[in-house]
């Protein structure tokens, strides 16, 4: 059963610190735009009092939780617990967002960041993500499967401590400057002049419903990947780029069949609070 705090108690604080990972949730104002959950690692998250917590945002190929946060406030935070007792915890809040070289940011990165071994002099570093806590819940976690912590990933820190901060810049203007639906995303201060307009990377099509850019019809940057090998077979021969279609289509197809079992299956299970 549900059970809902007004606030972040010792108890659930002193759990939270144990957590190797975390989900944040957000969502655009528009009622077509695109929802976004993102997994967060390393020892990121700080509790800075009973209703304000923060985490360190690390550079991603995406911007969605800073672009919604700063279009309307809204995020969630949730834990779950992969050994010992089940619990799931949700953290609903009122986000703020502080980029990077920001005063603001400058004074929350000094007092809840700063000696951190795994963030400490962390190129990648983009901003900092500020929660406003005004519920919070605790669930059973009965269908969470058990896992065993094994190590961080030091992948992206590697990554980003080889390049220079030129093209870390660069690299916030190319990924980084809009939301799929076109919402303002990052605005570092010694690019802001170059930033070009948002602009929306989901096609609107069908009764104004957002299709996967594969459906879409045209390229759109946020499959430049899928749209460059697609190009390519075409350009190779027709045959073959229509074959790469209708994988693309069946893979598709298949995620929609295994959502509605899933579905089908947790309808059952209406006593959870999932």
């Amino acid at each position: 059963m549900g059970v809902y705090y007004d606030e972040i108690d010792d108890n659930i604080a002193a759990w939270i610190k144990k957590q190797k990972i975390f989900f944040v949730a957000s969502a655009p104002l528009d009622p077509d735009g695109v929802v976004n959950t993102s997994p967060k690692g390393y020892d990121c998250f700080r509790i800075i009092n009973p209703n304000k917590v923060c985490y360190l945002d690390l550079t991603g190929s995406g911007i969605e939780t800073l672009s919604h946060i700063k279009e309307n406030g809204r995020v969630t935070f949730m834990f779950t617990a992969f050994e010992g007792p089940p619990r799931i915890l949700r953290l609903w809040s009122r986000g703020e967002v502080y980029e990077i070289d920001t005063p603001e940011f400058n004074e929350l990165y000094e007092e809840h960041f700063r000696g951190s071994s795994e963030l400490t002099n962390n190129k990648g570093i983009r901003s900092i993500v500020v929660g406003n806590v005004y519920k919070v819940a605790t669930s059973c976690g009965y269908g969470v499967p058990f896992f065993d912590y094994k190590e961080p990933r030091t992948s992206l820190a590697l990554y980003w401590n080889k390049k220079d901060l030129e093209k870390i810049h660069d690299y916030w203007l190319l990924k980084n400057n809009a939301s799929l639906d076109g919402l303002v995303g990052m605005r570092h201060k010694d690019s802001v002049d170059r930033v070009p307009p948002p602009k929306a990377y989901f096609e609107r099509k069908y009764d104004g419903k957002p299709y996967p850019p594969e459906c879409a019809g045209k390229p759109t940057k946020a499959t430049v990947t899928t749209t460059k090998k697609r190009d390519l077979l075409h350009a190779g021969g027709g045959g073959i780029g229509g074959v790469y279609d209708w994988v693309q289509a069946g893979a598709l197809v298949a995620t929609g069949f295994a959502a509605g079992i899933a579905a089908t299956y947790l309808a059952d299970k209406t006593f959870l609070f999932l």
